[in-house]
Parts: C-alpha cells; structure tokens; sequence
C-alpha cells in the first residue's frame, strides 16, 4: 500500500534534492549575513538568486505532479 504513494517518476527525488541543496545554500548564506554585515549587497544578491532557483525548482516539481 505504502509504495502506491510513493511518486512513480523518479525525477521528484532529483527536484526534492535540489531544493533542499538550495535550502542549505540560502540557509549558510543567511548565517554568514547575520554573523557579519559586511558585503551585504553580495549576500543580499546571492539569497535572492538562491530563492530564484528555488522558485524555479518548485515550479518544475508542480508542472511535473500535474503531469503524473
């Protein structure tokens, strides 16, 4: 029963380890901007376009459930 709930395409699991790399990327570039303020136009560039790719990421992962 459990293995009819788990998704058939094994794109998902790509999507969901893409996101949750991105999540660990936003998440140390969130730590080094708290730590230290320097740069912070960087940083604030660098998590904005993490959050880009992650919208991306999420977007596929919907496009492809719609499609299953």
């Amino acid at each position: 029963m459990f293995g009819r709930l788990m998704p058939q395409e094994g794109r998902f699991f790509e999507l969901f380890k893409e996101l949750a790399e991105l999540i660990v990327q936003g998440s140390r570039e969130l730590v080094a901007l708290i730590a230290s303020i320097d740069d912070l136009e960087r940083r604030r560039y660098n998590i904005e376009a993490i959050e880009k790719r992650g919208d991306k990421v999420t977007h596929n992962t919907v496009q492809l459930l719609h499609k299953t």
